[in-house]
């Protein structure tokens, strides 16, 4: 009977060792339950979706970094290397420089009034009718693809969207200041931005769907 070489024997049990923890290490990074950075954080810890579904396609999150103070998440689709959402957390210094991370938003425009009685401002810009008005401490701003109105109206988009952020209870927060601007299409990469401020903390949300910013937003604002 042939002598089994024990310190071969030892040599295989400690690959397939090494190769188990490996395994387990990528399935735990896949899951997001830690990621790295000072102070590792996880969707969960920074109160976003850990995925967001909207009709027939889901998103997750497919990369944590950063603190809880200052944390980028990138989600993205089975199968796809694009992001099609993003949420990102910044914490400065003062007020000064925390407004100065907020999105900036024209209320130049042509007055215009929606059909509950809005007051807001309408300009074109570039094959884009954009539909500005105030709600509280939010600035927001709708936008209607030129190309895509048939059948409906840059105030009828508008209005919609009014709807959509309060019924999400987004514009109804109490924030220090907020920005938000939604797009009536879905878009090719994350334009979609919905961005607040509380004292010297930012978060923002970009998508590329109204709906997919909207429910990150939700779950960020509580």
């Amino acid at each position: 009977m042939k002598k089994v070489n024990k310190w071969r024997v030892l040599s295989i049990l400690g690959t397939l060792i090494g190769l188990l923890v490996v395994g387990l290490l990528f399935i735990q990074l896949n899951q997001l339950t830690a990621v790295s950075g000072s102070s590792a954080t996880s969707t969960k810890q920074l109160s976003i979706p850990n995925a967001i579904s909207t009709g027939h396609d889901t998103a997750k999150a497919v990369k944590v970094s950063g603190s809880a103070k200052n944390a980028k998440v990138s989600y993205r689709q089975t199968g796809s290397s694009a992001n099609v959402a993003t949420y990102q957390v910044k914490t400065a210094n003062s007020t000064q420089a925390a407004n100065a991370v907020l999105p900036s938003q024209s209320s130049e425009g042509e007055p215009v009034t929606l059909s509950d009685g809005t007051t807001a401002t309408e300009q074109g810009v570039m094959g884009h009718i954009m539909v500005t008005w105030k709600q509280k401490n939010w600035q927001v701003t709708s936008i209607s693809d030129t190309a895509q109105l048939s059948g409906t109206t840059p105030t009828a988009n508008a209005l919609k969207s009014k709807n959509q952020l309060k019924q999400q209870k987004i514009t109804t927060q109490p924030v220090s200041k907020g920005s938000a601007v939604i797009y009536a299409s879905g878009q090719d990469a994350p334009m979609n931005n919905i961005s607040w401020r509380i004292k010297t903390k930012v978060q923002s949300v970009k998508a590329q769907e109204a709906d997919q910013t909207v429910k990150i937003a939700k779950e960020a604002l509580g």
